[in-house]
């Protein structure tokens, strides 16, 4: 089966779509993918970039290239909505592993016991409870490359600002009110998720110094800073 999957890959139309695909791999085995925000991840890594002259939104890029992972079976229908579009997908376990092997120099799920120096290469992490408290050396040289981080929010504080370059941060359950300051220094920043950090009823106005935001998931209660109009690159807020 692998090398049928292999050669559905293969025969992508577009070099970033193949991106896309093998970005998948960062995602948790069995788990829904949301369409609109892998859109939106793969915007802020410059994946969806329209071809010269043309007028084409990135979001609509991002939703052609669902459909065709979905034509080539690379994605499986997953929930819809009332209207019967889909809005989330899933990955065939078999076609995880592909995704896994593609991106196995780059995608890394840090896990408690994991050897951190074979993290070096990677560009897009995923940390589970468990680590903390490293000594700043080996955060340095281990997480100064990554792109995309999921994260808690303590972890979080650990972490930042040793991934310099970092352009997607999502931060996964926590219940402590306060963002970490050093957030303040990720000037690349373009996709920013803190809607599942609760018990956060302000933003702090550094966010608005984060002038490559595209993207801010935040919840339904937290209030926006005053000068949310500075963040000139933003096109989506989203609140759940």
């Amino acid at each position: 089966v692998l090398p049928s999957l292999r050669l559905s890959y293969d025969n992508l139309p577009h070099s970033s779509l193949k991106k896309c695909f093998a970005y998948c791999s960062i995602l948790p085995r069995d788990s829904f993918i949301s369409k609109d925000e892998m859109v939106r991840i793969w915007m802020a890594l410059g994946f969806l970039l329209p071809p010269k002259g043309s007028n084409k939104l990135m979001e609509d890029i991002g939703s052609e290239y669902f459909n065709i992972l979905l034509w080539n079976c690379l994605l499986q229908d997953g929930e819809r909505n009332y209207e019967g579009d889909i809005y989330s997908y899933k990955m065939h376990d078999l076609v995880h592993d592909l995704a896994l092997d593609l991106s196995k120099h780059h995608s890394v799920t840090v896990k408690a016991d994991h050897e951190l120096n074979d993290i070096s290469k990677a560009i897009y992490v995923r940390v589970d409870e468990g680590i903390s408290n490293i000594k700043p050396p080996i955060l340095r040289r281990n997480f100064e490359k990554v792109q995309v981080l999921y994260a808690e929010s303590r972890i979080v504080r650990d972490l930042v600002p040793y991934p310099r370059h970092l352009i997607g941060l999502v931060l996964k359950h926590s219940y402590e009110g306060e963002l970490p300051n050093s957030l303040s220094n990720l000037k690349y920043l373009k996709y920013l998720d803190i809607s599942r950090c609760y018990n956060m009823n302000k933003l702090p106005d550094y966010i608005t110094r984060l002038y490559n935001l595209q993207t801010l998931s935040v919840q339904s209660a937290t209030q926006l800073p005053t000068n949310i109009c500075n963040l000139i690159n933003l096109r989506h807020i989203l609140d759940y």
